[in-house]
């Protein structure tokens, strides 16, 4: 089985060289059964197989239980690993597999579960992951480790959520170090735009050329952040450039949708912008995957604001309404990408989860009540399916009966399971149902004992941990949607920074009794209610007091 990406540089040297000779073709087509996997098209097969990059090269045997692999693997090299392969098994007298991964990863799911998560745990967890975060941090150039650097957007969120919170001069020395070294290295695409996938120089300097979709949402997010607590003007350009970008590269403006990822082609990005011109730009993968849309639509909501940019938002409205009709199963599962050719399983727990954040995050900005139904029926389904009753968290995949392999195997992902309780805390604030908040301790629980053997690779962890301990704060603004002065008040309280923060608008005309329930007054004019844990504000209708006293009270 061959593991690829359409953006892959490797993968195409392998496709010219290993793949085309002559005896490897024989040789595969004699003994084995080839198979091609595309990485971001089976991102459950990749997990469980992935031998440390791409291409991936593994020998299976029938029922799918691993035999051996590696990465990228040159013709004369590929010949001998078949032929010793086909030896191996034919010889064998039993089925071949390796153990040792399959009892991992069994280990791996049946995690144990801390009942509670206490402040004083949550406090213990942030600040062991901060230190481990400090301590791989690169002094001299930015970013973590040596080589090859990639951008870590959860752990540069991870230092600006808690500088935010303690205005910690190492933390703050951190952040501007990696951001700047990233935005003006060679990660960085200064014609184009947008950012490419890592750097291969500890320096930032000599990049890998794909761009991928995905981290471009997760670094418009970071920038975007890193602009709201810092208000250093750069990071506003870096956002303004890497959403030029999208649109004009990544987007299906006809029906909604960003695309997968542009080929590496180092050839067309080492020509000057002349020479551009005329060549053919990089090839675009044009296949919309369900849980990187939600990503980017999300990071678009949040730009719209940072920007004062309504199209985005529209687009980002826009892409929602195309995965609601065009990605979902009969039971209204997420699927996991959509092509030409339609809508493709498999059903993962990742795009529900991001899904379910995006149509909630979409009631915030739209204010529209069908996104919060849809949020909490994407949820239900979350629930229902990946939930594990007897030792709390979710697995990343559907139970089904006829898997093989590695695949018989459901996982935890510790980065998908922080995902998922930080939705739930989330829902919870806006919707105060017990169950939500619940489900998210226990999810957050499971890790409660583990965490520190991902290092820095827990800072998502350490996200969600905060995010359920700290004060919720909350804004509720009351008026009429056709009114102006709504509308400012609510994208004022988008635009303010807040690690726990939720944010909705109640229409006296639809809305009375939710407003009733809540125990705030319908006044002439539109006003906030703002709160930031036990401590609620008297109600605002001055968009700058409204900032001023947020920031007064804000706790992190």
């Amino acid at each position: 089985m061959d593991i690829s990406a359409v953006w892959c540089h490797w993968c195409h040297v392998m496709d010219r060289t290993s793949y085309s000779d002559k005896e490897v073709i024989r040789l595969a087509n004699s003994n084995f059964v080839p198979i091609r996997v595309d990485t971001d098209q089976r991102p459950d097969i990749n997990k469980r197989y992935n031998m440390g990059g791409w291409p991936t090269t593994v020998f299976l045997t029938p029922n799918g239980d691993l035999i051996t692999g590696a990465t990228y693997v040159p013709p004369n090299q590929m010949r001998i690993l078949m032929r010793q392969v086909s030896d191996q098994y034919s010889r064998s007298t039993k089925k071949l597999q390796q153990k040792g991964i399959v009892e991992k990863r069994e280990s791996e799911s049946e995690l144990g579960i801390l009942t509670r998560l206490e402040p004083e745990a949550s406090d213990l967890i942030v600040n062991e992951v901060v230190d481990m975060m400090l301590g791989a941090f690169d002094n001299l150039y930015g970013g973590f480790g040596d080589q090859p650097k990639f951008p870590q957007p959860d752990t540069v969120g991870l230092a600006l959520e808690q500088y935010n919170l303690n205005k910690d001069r190492g933390l703050y020395i951190l952040i501007i170090k990696t951001l700047n070294n990233m935005a003006s290295g060679g990660m960085y695409d200064k014609e184009g735009g947008g950012f490419f996938r890592y750097a291969t120089r500890r320096d930032w300097s000599i990049p890998h050329y794909e761009k991928i979709l995905e981290d471009n949402a997760k670094l418009l997010t970071i920038y975007l952040d890193a602009y709201r607590i810092l208000g250093i003007e750069s990071y506003k350009e870096v956002v303004q450039e890497i959403v030029g970008y999208i649109e004009s590269t990544l987007s299906n403006k006809k029906i909604g949708g960003f695309y997968g990822s542009q080929d590496a082609d180092e050839e067309y990005y080492q020509c000057s912008p002349s020479e551009r011109e005329k060549r053919a730009p990089p090839k675009v993968d044009t296949n919309i995957y369900v849980g990187s849309n939600a990503l980017m639509a999300s990071a678009y909501l949040l730009a719209s604001v940072i920007l004062q940019k309504q199209d985005l938002q529209e687009f980002a409205i826009k892409t929602i309404h195309f995965l609601l009709k065009k990605c979902r199963n009969r039971n209204s599962m997420m699927y996991h990408s959509y092509s030409s050719d339609g809508p493709k399983p498999p059903y993962l727990l990742i795009d529900q989860v991001l899904m379910a954040k995006s149509l909630l995050e979409t009631y915030m900005y739209s204010s529209e009540k069908s996104f919060l139904k849809e949020t909490e029926d994407l949820v239900k389904l979350v629930l229902d399916n990946f939930y594990d009753v007897k030792a709390g968290g979710f697995y990343d995949t559907l139970f089904e009966n006829d898997s093989i392999g590695a695949l018989k195997v459901r996982e935890k992902p510790i980065d998908e399971n922080s995902e998922a309780a930080e939705l739930l805390v989330k829902l919870y604030d806006l919707t105060g149902h017990q169950e939500y908040v619940e489900r998210a301790r226990e999810t957050l629980g499971v890790f409660g004992e583990i965490y520190r053997g991902y290092g820095i690779m827990a800072s998502s962890y350490a996200q969600s941990v905060y995010r359920f301990a700290a004060p919720a704060t909350t804004i509720t603004v009351i008026g009429p949607k056709s009114n102006p002065a709504t509308t400012i008040l609510s994208d004022v309280s988008l635009r303010f920074y807040a690690a726990r923060k939720s944010v909705q608008v109640l229409d006296p005309s639809v809305d009375r009794d939710k407003i009733s329930v809540l125990g705030y007054q319908v006044s002439d004019v539109p006003t906030a209610y703002a709160c930031v844990g036990q401590v609620c504000l008297e109600p605002i209708t001055n968009p700058e007091e409204l900032t001023s006293k947020l920031s007064e009270t804000r706790v992190g």
